[in-house]
């Protein structure tokens, strides 16, 4: 099963999209005439797929190491404010 074939959102593979049907005008879809387009269109499709699936995961990737490293400085900046508040108690105490 392939997704709905849209020239705009699969550029790539538009040329068998085209082609297919092309075919499926001149020999209809039920005699196997258009087989070979259509596991090429499938073919196409899937490394199509593929490739925005692994620049996805990338940049998921790049986001939660981002997220990760704005979390660690949150962390950081709040320890240091508690650090801070304790100094000045223990100065005040001191006094």
């Amino acid at each position: 099963m392939h997704p709905h074939l849209d020239i705009n959102n699969q550029k790539r593979c538009a040329h068998l999209i085209l082609a297919l049907e092309e075919c499926h005008r001149h020999y209809g879809k039920f005699l196997g005439e258009c087989n070979s387009i259509k596991y090429s269109l499938k073919e196409c499709l899937n490394q199509d797929r593929n490739e925005k699936a692994k620049v996805n995961r990338e940049k998921a990737l790049q986001q939660k190491a981002s997220s990760r490293e704005y979390r660690r400085r949150m962390e950081e900046q709040e320890a240091e404010k508690i650090q801070e508040l304790l100094r000045s108690r223990s100065k005040s105490s001191s006094d």
